[in-house]
Parts: C-alpha cells; sequence; structure tokens
C-alpha cells in the first residue's frame, strides 16, 4: 500500500485522510447510504459555465458509526476546481455502520462523482 498511499492527493485535514491506515476495503454496494447529498449543489458555478465536466474517483474513510472522517482523489477529473468540489461531495454522505464478525468496524470504500455541464 505504501506506493498507492504516495499516489493519493489528499484534500482532508491532517490526520483525517489516512486515519484508518489498515482498514478493510468495502464495495460501496455493500453499504448503506443512510444520507447522500445533491450532486447537483456542489457543481462549481465556474466550472459549470466553463463547462468543465470530468469524474472523480474517491476513496472515503468511514468510522465504525458509518460518518465519512476522510477523503482522498484516488483519480483526479483534470480539473483541481472539479476534484475539490468532489472532496467537499464526499464528505457529506452517511452510511449505516459496517459491522465484520458481528463488530462495528471502521472501512474504505470508493466512490465516483461526475460533473457533467
Amino acid at each position: 500500500m505504501g506506493l498507492l498511499k504516495d499516489l493519493f492527493t489528499y484534500f482532508a485535514p491532517p490526520g483525517q485522510a489516512n486515519r484508518f491506515p489498515n482498514v478493510r476495503f468495502v464495495d460501496l454496494k455493500e453499504l448503506d447510504v443512510v444520507s447522500a447529498p445533491n450532486f447537483e449543489a456542489f457543481y462549481p458555478a465556474f466550472s459549470k459555465h466553463a463547462g468543465e465536466r470530468g469524474a472523480t474517483r474517491l476513496l472515503l474513510n468511514i468510522d465504525a458509526s458509518g460518518q465519512v472522517v476522510g477523503v482522498k482523489v484516488a483519480k483526479g477529473s483534470g480539473f483541481a476546481r472539479l476534484d475539490q468540489a468532489a472532496v467537499k461531495l464526499g464528505q457529506h454522505f452517511v452510511f449505516s455502520g459496517y459491522h465484520h464478525n458481528g463488530q462495528a468496524c471502521p472501512i474504505q470504500t470508493s466512490i465516483e462523482v461526475e460533473f457533467r455541464a
């Protein structure tokens, strides 16, 4: 993971993006989303007007209670403004807590945020 870790761009506050370095990765399809933000509300007005569009792949660190505690950009859209908006959007997801062997545990998942003009 060391080499991959070096490839990520961190936007979360220090100590938050990699709060759980050895957590279980869980596919998004296996998680219950309690609350998802409105993607359109996070699309930067300037980017929309300029016709900037793209997809940002995020890695979300989620604590045992389902709160997003860290966000990393795994693959950028090509537009820093869109990547930053995607990170802000990612921080607003809430999931139900994930359980492994009957115990609530922190996890990491991946999500793609696509902005289209």
